[in-house]
């Protein structure tokens, strides 16, 4: 029998009995948010509060030594609460009371029955929520404590909730997109069923159906607004000034000013997040502008407690003071950061000047070897399609960003050669040097100035004149998984983008990159294929020239080795979340990482 202070109180066998429950065999304390481990080895059940460390005031007490698991049948569902070890704090029922009593909030409740709310107008008992997120915690216990709410059927009542930040599935960066699809594949192989949201910007909430491991998925949008309308309700700055007032307030104004905002309610009730950045967006490389566009988000989740994972990207490289203060704020509090370039663990943690906190840079494949390739349906691609002459197929990724010089347009790269005139030099080598049949293949599209298309059609019409059936181009906006099918076609392939670089070297196919940033030599050479790195930034057109040279030479046993690295990379990179263990503490600010 659960006592309590108040007279009025009935036993909970008895309350359940009269309610129907009959195979209900063990007491059930009610609980309370916050619930702990009692010093004493009890804990002093509070009618009006739930539990309460210590059982030297009045009011039950139910000793840490009792550890049955409890099955409650209510009504056509089961509520199954694991034993970990110390109180059990779960989802369970609370002593009827008649008149109002006090919530977990501090309000004075009435409810249909009894005058208490936890039992419904048709006087069924409910279970109460386990904190705000329906949370269970077990402080200073051996191992966190296990709760599965299941239905009659045994399926899971509610999925884990994460949130993908710093992706999108509509980029025409398809480098973005491969990053969107290897993240979704690897939620949704750790915690299948998990409900995935995508946190970006946008004017509308959208929803993509996307296939993820053969399993047609359904992502929401939340949408965001990074502009100068503070008066919006999904304003990132006006977010972040809810947030600060978020944390400072009691559950009762939390749900409150989660119940006015719903941006914010989506992002609050997540369990975790996990960031991709753009892949090599947690920099200032790009301007401040496209770094603040990265880390607000992630400065967001964070303000509302929520745990935070940094998928493998490229951590800076960071050159203003600003930017290196607010990255070394963001990776010391999120749970683990990813970094997807060999040597880049080290050179991150002291470039953030982590000290204690170093550990929690660890090193991690890129996303972008997990994408599936997919074949166009109905494209017929010349060159591809249709080989002759027994030629070999050189695939060429030509970047319409460096072609323009930068965003700036004035060499923002610093390279040492001139890019088109490389380009031009390559076309040379391939096509009348070593008899080969060129594919000139974009993976930025659409029309903007940095577009490969814009480039790739313009040194289309100036040579294909010169060398008629021998150079080709992809015309048609593929996606990420359709770009990289034609990718895998080649024999060898040279790209200035370095994800579809990494589109070929997934598929076992050599490839050469032509770097302008640190993320090649680090992302590659994490494969094996660090030799095969060609910075214009310190090098010459002509060296450059005879390392494509080489590596066309070479191509066969660059196959052979690459198919075999390939195996361990893609398995790791699956499991790469391994180490986040998403227990129902994690849903808390105190939650768990193993």
């Amino acid at each position: 029998m659960v006592a309590g202070r108040h007279r009025r109180h009935r036993p909970l066998d008895a309350d359940l009995a009269r309610q129907g429950a009959r195979r209900h065999h063990q007491p059930v304390p009610p609980h309370g948010r916050g619930g702990r481990c009692a010093a004493d080895g009890a804990v002093r059940v509070d009618p009006g509060r739930g539990v309460s460390p210590g059982g030297a005031r009045a009011g039950a007490v139910w000793s840490r030594r009792a550890r049955p698991a409890w099955l409650v049948r209510l009504g056509a569902g089961r509520i199954a609460v694991r034993a970990c070890g110390h109180v059990h704090v779960g989802v369970v029922l609370r002593p009827v009371v008649r008149g109002a009593v006090p919530d977990a909030g501090g309000h004075r409740r009435h409810g249909r029955r009894h005058g208490h709310p936890a039992v419904t107008a048709r006087g069924r008992a409910r279970p109460r929520r386990l904190g705000r997120r329906g949370s269970a915690r077990c402080v200073g216990g051996a191992g966190q404590p296990q709760v599965q709410l299941k239905s009659s059927r045994g399926a899971t009542m509610k999925p884990t909730r994460v949130l993908l930040l710093g992706a999108t599935l509509d980029s025409p960066n398809r480098g973005i997109g491969a990053l969107a699809m290897g993240a979704l594949t690897i939620l949704r192989h750790r915690y299948p069923g998990c409900d995935i949201r995508l946190v970006d910007y946008g004017h509308e909430a959208t929803t993509s159906h996307v296939s993820v491991a053969g399993e047609t998925v359904d992502i929401p949008l939340v949408n965001l607004r990074f502009s100068w309308k503070p008066w919006l309700p999904n304003n990132i700055v006006r977010l972040l000034l809810v947030a600060a007032l978020w944390r400072r307030v009691g559950p009762a104004w939390r749900e409150r000013l989660q119940a006015g905002n719903p941006w914010l309610d989506q992002l609050a009730r997540a369990d975790m997040a996990v960031a991709v950045s753009g892949g090599d967006s947690f920099s200032d490389i790009y301007g401040m502008g496209r770094f603040f566009y990265m880390v607000l988000p992630q400065w967001l989740v964070l303000m509302l407690e929520r745990p935070l994972v940094l998928l493998p990207q490229t951590i800076g490289p960071l050159r203003s003071p600003l930017a290196r203060r607010i990255a070394s704020h963001i990776v010391q509090r999120a749970r683990l950061s990813y970094c997807r370039e060999v040597g880049g663990v080290s050179e991150a943690a002291a470039a953030l000047g982590l000290g204690a906190h170093q550990h929690q840079v660890v090193f991690g494949y890129d996303m972008g070897f997990l994408l599936e390739p997919r074949r166009p349906e109905g494209l017929v691609l010349p060159g591809v399609d249709s080989q002759t002459e027994g030629r070999a197929l050189v695939g060429l990724n030509v970047s319409g960003l460096l072609n323009i010089g930068g965003y700036s347009g004035n060499n923002a790269f610093a390279l040492q050669c001139d890019y088109p005139q490389l380009i031009e030099r390559l076309l040379t080598l391939l096509i009348e040097t070593r008899g080969a049949n060129v594919l000139l293949v974009p993976h930025v599209f659409g029309n903007a100035a940095e577009s490969d298309t814009i480039a790739i059609d313009a040194l289309y019409d100036k040579w294909h004149a010169r060398y008629p059936g021998r150079l080709f181009r992809v015309t048609a906006p593929l996606d990420q998984a359709e770009i990289k099918h034609v990718i895998g076609q080649c024999d060898l392939f040279v790209g200035s983008r370095m994800h579809a670089c990494i589109a070929a070297l997934s598929q076992a196919v050599p490839a050469v990159g032509i770097a302008y940033s640190q993320k090649f030599a680090g992302v590659l050479a994490s494969v094996g294929a660090g030799q095969w790195v060609a910075d214009p930034r310190s090098m010459g057109i002509e060296p450059i020239v005879r390392m494509v040279d080489a590596a066309f030479t070479q191509r066969e046993a660059i196959h052979a080795q690459l198919a075999r690295t390939m195996v361990g990379v893609k398995r790791q990179a699956l499991d790469v979340l391994a180490p986040v263990v998403l227990t129902p503490a994690a849903a808390s600010p105190a939650g768990a990482l193993a």
